[in-house]
């Protein structure tokens, strides 16, 4: 009896919950989805082909909020050889 009932009051909170939470429309939680923005006009050349099995050459990452976009990463190059770990 006990189990029924506090099923019964999850259930009728579960109902009022989706009733009022404006972040619901037609039973599917909206999320804000992340914005990617990638500009890929300059790919520089790789400078350590030959030993490297991973390079990454002048890595910029930029967060941006509204029209204010802060830097992150500037300019970052590396390369992982074979062996090597990362981390």
């Amino acid at each position: 009896m006990i189990f029924l009932l506090v099923m019964s009051f999850n259930l009728l909170g579960d109902g009022v919950r989706d009733l009022l939470d404006p972040r619901l429309k037609s039973g599917v939680l909206l999320r804000a989805q992340a914005v990617t923005a990638v500009d890929r006009s300059h790919i520089p050349a790789a400078r350590h082909s030959d030993k490297a099995l991973l390079e990454v050459v002048d890595l910029q990452v930029n967060f941006r909020s509204g029209a204010h976009v802060s830097a992150a990463v500037k300019n970052i190059s590396f390369y992982v050889a074979q062996g090597e770990c990362l981390g």
